[in-house]
């Protein structure tokens, strides 16, 4: 397997962030994707909607961002290889690695509890699929085999389960599988579309994304699929959602005013995160 270090001061331009503790204020910070300066780049904010500031910039984009559970790594897709492969950067000192180094198309990194794996959707077997490897990048592993397309895997909090939205049934399903890849599961089954599923951090509930009621909103389940509730409701998309560490609260993407722009929804309802005229992607709260 090919992997890459990445000289740091060639990818790595000015990096503002000299420890993870520095990052954010109350309630951390949340990571996400602008293409405000010309291309995808990766950017943070604090929960309170200050400080927002870039922390990687190349002319190639970068997606997907996915911070480790100890808030001390970003994983993140990029296509600065020529095609797009899973790095993972070091928010102390920005040391970068390519984890992946596979000529296929790698996407949608996800960390176990423990630190000590990363799934991830990938189409080196012809399509996308559901993929395992160790966070070193060794020994990478197909969880899901399918003619369909599998994408978006998260991990439970106890780690002994990931879900994923896959279009194996017609249209886009939430699915759960054990960590080991056995009893595969719909979890969603009607049809609607739904994808982009997130574990709360206590396990108990599932958001996910769903064009259920005609509009896309963020919805939440019990995390056996039972109990679906609606938490948005708006004419505009509401897209990606990511929980707070405590659970309290949820990030997405929304249009609701002309662009994609972050907003946090908790027990008071919906506040905008950001304001910046372009759109947004990808939102991943800090642990």
């Amino acid at each position: 397997m090919i992997r890459k270090k990445i000289p740091v001061l060639y990818l790595f331009v000015g990096l503002i962030i000299t420890s993870c503790s520095s990052l954010g204020g109350v309630g951390g910070v949340i990571a996400f994707v602008s293409d405000r300066d010309g291309n995808d780049d990766i950017y943070v904010i604090n929960v309170d909607g200050s400080g927002q500031r870039k922390i990687m910039e190349h002319a190639a984009s970068n997606l997907y961002p996915a911070w480790s559970p100890d808030g001390e790594l970003i994983a993140f897709v990029s296509d600065r290889d020529g095609n797009d492969e899973i790095y993972v950067m070091d928010m102390g000192v920005g040391d970068m690695e390519n984890l992946t180094g596979n000529p296929a198309g790698d996407a949608a990194p996800a960390w176990s509890p423990d630190g000590g794996q990363i799934a991830f959707a990938s189409d080196r077997d012809g399509n996308y699929d559901i993929y395992i490897m160790n966070a070193d990048g060794s020994n990478v592993r197909a969880l899901t085999g399918n003619s369909a397309h599998d994408w978006g895997p998260a991990w439970s909090p106890d780690g002994e389960q990931i879900t994923f939205f896959t279009n194996r049934d017609g249209n886009y399903e939430i699915y759960v599988i054990n960590s080991d890849g056995s009893e595969l599961r719909n979890l969603t089954d009607n049809r609607a579309t739904d994808f982009y599923p997130a574990w709360s951090p206590d396990g108990e509930q599932i958001a996910f994304v769903s064009y259920h009621e005609g509009n896309w909103d963020i919805y939440v389940m019990n995390a056996d699929g039972s109990d679906v509730r609606r938490l948005t409701e708006h004419s505009a998309s509401d897209s990606q959602p990511s929980w707070s560490p405590d659970g309290e609260q949820i990030v997405f993407v929304s249009n609701r005013e002309l662009y994609f722009e972050l907003y946090v929804i908790n027990s008071d309802g919906v506040r905008r995160l950001t304001d910046n005229q372009n759109d947004v992607k990808d939102p991943a709260w800090q642990p």
